[in-house]
């Protein structure tokens, strides 16, 4: 049996998607899972997945929405499964489209409440969009999944669905190589706090703990990844290092190199 996961971020560092496929390649299923290219991309392979990016020549916003979902489409009408895996509502549209034409089983795995993230709710044309998208399909869809009981919660009360509640977890990593705590420049004495993910974007709390760092002590900040407002975060890191900051700062890294 064949399985396609659609996701629009990095295949590299999305580690939701990551685990679904190699789960599902363990029970026997012939998985390829389809992304989106990006310029800080790094090495994607896991073991028995296939791994296909598609590139779109915008970055952001919603030609990269539209542009990315129109390819996306014709991708799954080349790709002949079983099962359609659509990761969020932003791939939920070609994938519901394909499995109706196709009489494929849909799974929806909604990685988060995705209608009331930070900032989309400012912008009201395209929350009506996307809101219009969630109210058609979502009370079609009889196989979901998300990632809290919180999130499921607004999804049965808004539109009757019964998602299966599937929590992000960490892997085990005890096989990791720990990183030499001079290598990051922190004493012996000092806490590290990581701040990690290929989505470091507003409304997920790094503005909140950059304004808190001032405030301890013997605390070493590292941040890992990238994101809509890396670029910002890096300038105010960068700013105030002058004062006896204490952080670094280094882009997306393969699973493998997160030893901390």
């Amino acid at each position: 049996m064949k399985a396609v996961i659609a996701v629009i971020s990095d295949l590299s560092t999305d580690m939701r998607v990551r685990k679904l496929a190699l789960v599902m390649a363990e029970e026997g299923l012939t998985v390829t899972v389809i992304g989106r290219s990006s310029p800080v991309q790094l090495k994607a392979s896991l073991p028995g997945v296939s791994m296909e990016r598609i590139r779109v020549p915008f970055r952001r916003g919603p030609a990269m929405y539209i542009v990315f979902n129109i390819l996306l489409f014709f991708r799954l009408l080349s790709r002949r499964s079983e099962i359609c895996v659509a990761s969020d509502l932003d791939t939920l549209v070609p994938c519901w489209i394909v499995s109706r034409i196709f009489r494929q089983t849909l799974v929806y795995d909604s990685h988060e409440y995705f209608t009331g993230q930070y900032g989309l709710q400012q912008r009201r044309f395209r929350h009506f969009l996307w809101k219009q998208v969630e109210r058609f399909i979502v009370p079609k869809i009889r196989h979901m999944i998300t990632v809290s009981d919180s999130i499921a919660d607004l999804y049965r009360k808004e539109y009757g669905v019964d998602p299966i509640v599937v929590r992000n977890m960490s892997p085990e990593v005890s096989h990791l190589m720990p990183h030499d705590r001079r290598a990051l420049g922190a004493g012996a004495d000092e806490l590290l706090v990581v701040f990690q993910g290929a989505g470091i974007n507003g409304g997920r709390g790094a503005e909140e703990l950059i304004s808190a760092m001032p405030l301890t002590d013997r605390v070493r900040l590292v941040i890992i990844g990238t994101g809509d407002i890396i670029e910002s975060v890096y300038d105010v890191l960068r700013r105030r290092s002058f004062n006896g900051y204490r952080h670094l700062y280094q882009p997306a890294v393969q699973p493998s190199q997160q030893g901390f």
